[in-house]
Formats: C-alpha cells, structure tokens, sequence
C-alpha cells in the first residue's frame, strides 16, 4: 500500500506472509533529485529479520531509478543500533551529527546525518539495478525503426514535397 500525505509518500512494510509491520517513507528534499528515507518497524521481535533493510533497498532502488534519485539522505537516532550498523556496513557517507535531536525515554539524543549517491549505491552492488519498465533492446529497436521511417520519409516523402514546391515557385534544384 503506498499513501501520500502533502509530499512526503508512505509504503505499508509487510512480512513474507502479508502481515502489516511497519512503514516505510520518502520525500524530496529542497534540490531536485534529493530525497530524505525513513521507516519503522513496530514489532521488536522482527527488528533482526532483515524487514527494514529490504524495504529501503526497494525504495532506494524505486527513487534511484525511476524518480532519478541523485541522493538519498537519512537521519537516525543514535540509539538506533540495527540502523547505525546498517549504514555503516553499507559505507553511507555520514554528513554530520544533530545534538539532541530526538527525544525518547525520557531524554535527548543526537542523531546522525547520512547519505548515498546513486554512483556510489550501484558501485556498492547493494542495490539491484531495477528491470527497466521498457526493456532496453526495445527501446532501441523503436529507435533505429523511426529514423529510419524518418530517412525514408525524408527522402521520399519531403524531398518530392519540396522540390514540387520549389518547382511551383520557379526554383529549381
């Protein structure tokens, strides 16, 4: 399920067997192309499972590839340890840190300012170039048939065109 809500989107988190556990969401920052990521998962028995993890590997690869996604930023509490891990395993730049920036539990807590580009997402491996809505070879097969439609047009169709014109007008070629 993916909501909307003014610009920033919302994607509904399921389990294997469509058990709703979480969200996930996404919205652009002030530059075109940057977008900032987030998401919980509710239930801490499955914070280990890999929920998390695949849902923003998705939505990483949904904003990279087809919203042409340039950076994606995250901001996370430092007590946020799966989370922390997970970014720095991936090496995610981390852009600066946000003192006191949550609040929970009771007290303050800093939080950390991180960021992908989509050169280094790719290079990293981690995530999987999306199959193209429209396969490559047909893009390209529908291109070398309309120009040469249009050589053949050209030739034919708008050279006869505009000679007979040119003709009609006393000038010749």
């Amino acid at each position: 399920m993916d909501i909307e809500s003014g610009n920033t989107r919302y994607a509904t988190v399921l389990t294997h067997e469509g058990e709703k556990i979480g969200f996930i969401s996404w919205q652009p920052l002030k530059y075109e192309g940057s977008y900032v990521l987030g998401g919980v998962i509710g239930d801490s028995n499955l914070w280990d499972m890999g929920y998390g993890a695949e849902a923003s590997i998705l939505i990483m690869d949904y904003l990279f590839h087809f919203k042409n996604a340039h950076k994606i930023q995250f901001i996370n509490g430092l007590y946020n340890l799966r989370t922390i891990r997970f970014l720095m395993k991936n090496n995610v730049a981390i852009e600066g840190i946000l003192r006191d920036h949550f609040f929970l539990d009771g007290e303050y807590h800093d939080a950390v300012v991180s960021s992908i580009l989509r050169d280094e997402y790719y290079a990293a491996g981690e995530g999987e170039q999306p199959e193209d809505m429209i396969p490559k070879i047909e893009k390209e097969q529908i291109r070398t048939e309309l120009y040469e439609y249009l050589n053949n047009y050209w030739e034919n169709t708008l050279f006869s065109r505009l000679k007979k014109t040119g003709e009609e007008n006393g000038m010749e070629r």
